[in-house]
Order: C-alpha cells, then structure tokens, then sequence
C-alpha cells in the first residue's frame, strides 16, 4: 500500500495559500533521494481522476480543489490531527 501513496507538490499554490513555497521546493529536491512518491500536484491531477486525499486541518488543498470545480467528500470526520477525502475530477463536458 505504501508504493501507493504519493505526496502532492505545488510551489505555486503553496505560495498562493501559505505565502512561502519552500516546503514544496524542499520536497521537490527530497524527491531524488527518497523513495517516496514526491509529484508535483498538476502530474497527480491529470493522471488520477479520483483519488483519496488525507489532509491536516491546516491544509489548502482540500478548499482549493473544491474551488475549482472538484467534488471534494470527507471520507472520514476531521480529527485534530487530520481528515480523509475522496476527490473526483470535474465532468468533462
């Protein structure tokens, strides 16, 4: 299951929401040398159309998928610590 999951990056969002990209950039550099799945979020978009989404309160990601038009569906109830979502991609007209 653990080659399963992957670790969504965005330099430009994490900006846009956090007003600072270097966790994303770090994480970016990181990739080469892990074998965690590190991938930039555009990549994971255009090739998963659904997917599970574990995400910390804190977290943008979540808010901003479903500002752009995906369905966005807690899985599971938000604890203190984090919450589960299943995302699908908006229908194609």
């Amino acid at each position: 299951l653990r080659e399963r999951f992957i670790y969504p990056i965005s330099p430009e969002l994490e900006l846009r929401y956090k007003k600072y990209d270097s966790i994303a950039l770090g994480m970016a550099a990181f990739s080469h040398s892990t074998k965690l799945h590190i991938e930039e979020l555009d990549t994971i978009l255009a090739q998963y159309p659904r997917f599970l989404l574990a995400a910390i309160p804190e977290d943008y990601l979540p808010r901003h998928l479903a500002s752009v038009g995906y369905r966005v569906v807690p899985v599971r109830s938000a604890t203190a610590e984090a919450a589960l979502f299943q995302v699908e991609a908006p229908s194609r007209q």
